[in-house]
């Protein structure tokens, strides 16, 4: 009695902190103008609310296969938004990890309607549903992990700073031990018995999940600090004297002079700090230079939104005309600016997911 009241204290305390992860997750992808995470939101709210409806209803899983099993699918769209948009080397693997979930997700929900319309009793028809439901979520998840491999090899370690790197390591692990949980609960031991231990391990793994997810995604300032030991790569912070010196070199009465408009904050913003370095390595001007030459682009393109507002198609719009016409302005010909920006473009692709994974 007393092994099942803890148990049942351990889930509602999961229930409650998935609910409240995919919440915050939520409103900060709303505020971030986000919808990747958006999507991540709803992974968890939908799969949240579905163990909820089973426990105040008294339901079992093929009753509500159709919105329990529908979770993968908002996760295939989390991944995508954050890691391969517009990655056209990637469109056939997309493809792939999507109709596997998809044709998984209607095959789980199909058995699942046959099993109920047995009246539960046929229990072949409950294992084959099952399966297909736990083949839909691995697939999600493995994509999510394959995706998560393929940006960590494309991230700079000299110019991202260790934190991010290191949170989406995390995110890719969490994504694997959420497998092992997740499929765990379809197990039939053949001892009664030993249920208990199989919920208690289960219970103790989802327990460690959420409390890295939560780190994960809230990302209070010491967990940020300890991702982000022994980073290689300088602060993104600038100071005044900085500021002062970006300005001398750009070497352009007129651009010194837009220096005015734009504020230190925005300039510290590090999305701007990581292609600031990587335009710097094009051109050959000195980084902040560089990173202000790019706000200033921002600014024009966009001057009444904030720059952390700026999602993953407003900073690919910026980085074409708009920084043309403030590269021809250093000195750079219009073919010369356009190649730079082609350039730029391309590795803003291969690095997307620092959108998401540097912490506001």
């Amino acid at each position: 009695m007393f092994y099942d009241v803890i148990i049942n204290i351990s889930n509602a305390i999961l229930i409650f902190g998935t609910v409240v992860i995919g919440l915050y997750i939520l409103i900060n992808g709303i505020k971030r103008h986000n919808s990747g995470l958006v999507f991540l939101s709803l992974f968890y709210l939908i799969y949240s609310l579905s163990t909820i409806i089973k426990v105040v209803f008294g339901l079992v899983w093929a009753q509500i296969a159709v919105l329990q099993s529908s979770a993968p699918i908002f996760l295939l769209e989390f991944t995508r938004r954050t890691f391969l948009r517009e990655r056209k080397d990637m469109k056939n693997r997309i493809v792939l990890f999507y109709s596997g979930t998809i044709v998984t997700y209607i095959l789980s929900v199909y058995f699942a309607y046959l099993y109920v319309l047995s009246n539960f009793s046929n229990r072949n028809l409950y294992a084959i549903g099952s399966t297909f439901d736990i083949l839909s979520m691995t697939i999600s998840l493995l994509f999510t992990v394959y995706a998560s491999m393929d940006a960590l090899k494309l991230l700079d370690p000299q110019v991202v700073e260790r934190y991010v790197i290191r949170r989406i390591r995390l995110w890719r692990n969490l994504s694997i031990l959420f497998i092992v949980t997740y499929d765990l609960w379809f197990i039939e031991l053949p001892f009664p018995e030993s249920y208990p231990i199989l919920v208690a391990v289960i219970v103790f793994l989802s327990l460690i999940y959420m409390v890295l997810t939560y780190l994960l995604w809230v990302m209070p300032d010491f967990f940020k600090e300890y991702l982000n030991r022994d980073s290689d790569v300088s602060p993104a912070k600038i100071s005044e004297a900085e500021y002062l010196e970006m300005k001398e070199g750009l070497d352009d009465e007129k651009l010194t002079g837009d220096f005015d408009e734009i504020s230190v904050e925005d300039l510290n913003y590090e999305i701007l700090h990581v292609l600031g370095s990587y335009l710097a390595k094009q051109i050959g001007r000195p980084d902040l230079a560089c990173r202000g030459l790019i706000r200033f682009a921002a600014k024009k393109h966009s001057p009444n939104v904030k720059i952390t507002q700026f999602n993953f198609n407003r900073w690919m719009q910026i980085l074409d005309t708009p920084l043309i016409e403030q590269l021809q302005r250093v000195g750079l010909s219009i073919d010369e600016a356009t190649t730079v920006c082609v350039n730029l473009r391309n590795d803003f692709l291969n690095m997307q997911s620092i959108i998401t994974m540097i912490a506001h």
